[in-house]
């Protein structure tokens, strides 16, 4: 029952860009407060992950910004998966497939939400196309 517990209570976040940082933000904060002062027993088990594929949350920022929201998510006490691509997600897990050195690793989790996007936007399209570069899909990270 303890485990089946502490799966419940891991709530993963699924997208580093501004709606993934900024929802687990808000998930800190009500763990943080209303968590700990109403369910002092179940605080200590919460567990918030938040998972980007890329090498940092908010990669359109400068570095500083993109370092600064990482290091204020661990302090409020989220887990930072950067360089992670969710590969499968089943009805109490989901599997994550490192950028870098191709392990995959699987973790229970009790809510998961998609905060990641899909593509680009088509005026953004437009410019990036206009101004050339490298364009990546989103699907990428899925494979």
């Amino acid at each position: 029952l303890a485990s089946e517990v502490d799966r419940v209570l891991h709530w993963v976040v699924v997208g580093g860009g501004p709606t993934g940082v900024e929802l687990t933000a808000e998930l800190c904060d009500f763990v943080n407060g209303d968590v700990k002062a109403y369910f002092p027993n179940l605080f200590p088990r919460v567990k918030i992950s938040l998972i980007e594929g890329s090498p940092k949350v908010l990669g359109t920022f400068s570095p500083h910004v993109s370092q600064y929201a990482a290091s204020t998510l661990v302090e409020q006490g989220a887990e930072v998966l950067c360089g992670q691509f969710l590969s499968e997600v089943k009805d109490k897990e989901l599997t994550l497939k490192d950028a870098a050195t191709k392990e995959i690793t699987k973790k229970g989790y009790g809510v998961l939400v998609w905060a990641g996007g899909i593509g680009a936007r088509p005026f953004t399209r437009a410019v990036a196309n206009q101004i050339g570069g490298p364009q990546l899909s989103v699907r990428e990270g899925l494979e």
